[in-house]
């Protein structure tokens, strides 16, 4: 990277400890890419973009026609791994995504699952504790709101 590189030393450090963690944490990515050679990095990079389009998650729109178009009963999505924001109206799906984001960087750095899991990925397991209400969090904004009540009474 020296050779060939315009950067300055401690730009080089900071990217070769930032690959140097990425190489650790490897098996929890959902794909590797080794450039080794640009040509088939390109060609490895394309083809996981169109993998990842073609997910059934990301194509429901597109499916639901034809399930209309043959009359069948439309398969309940909801209940899929891909879709466990709960539908609960007092839960929102911004601080569903925080508190699961948070409790997935505890599991990356080590915390103990409160589930048995067999998902390598920190992500995955922090998404079904939340659903299920294991991880405790507090919400500023709820207190704010509950502190205004009490002060109306």
């Amino acid at each position: 990277m020296r050779a060939w590189s315009q950067d300055s030393e401690p730009v080089i450090e900071r990217r070769l400890h930032g690959a140097a963690q990425e190489i650790r944490n490897y098996s929890q990515y959902d794909y590797a890419l080794v450039n080794r050679d640009v040509e088939t990095s390109v060609d490895t990079l394309v083809s996981i973009v169109k993998a990842t389009r073609s997910r059934r998650d990301r194509m429901e729109e597109q499916i639901r026609p034809f399930w209309r178009l043959l009359e069948m009963p439309e398969p309940n999505f909801k209940n899929t791994a891909q879709s466990v924001i709960p539908d609960d109206p007092e839960a929102s799906a911004y601080r569903f995504i925080i508190v699961a984001a948070k409790r997935a960087r505890q599991l990356q750095n080590g915390a103990r699952s409160f589930l048995p899991t067999t998902s390598k990925k920190p992500t995955v397991a922090a998404m079904e504790e939340v659903r299920r209400g294991l991880v405790q969090y507090d919400d500023p904004a709820c207190q704010k709101t509950l502190e205004k009540e009490f002060a109306k009474e």
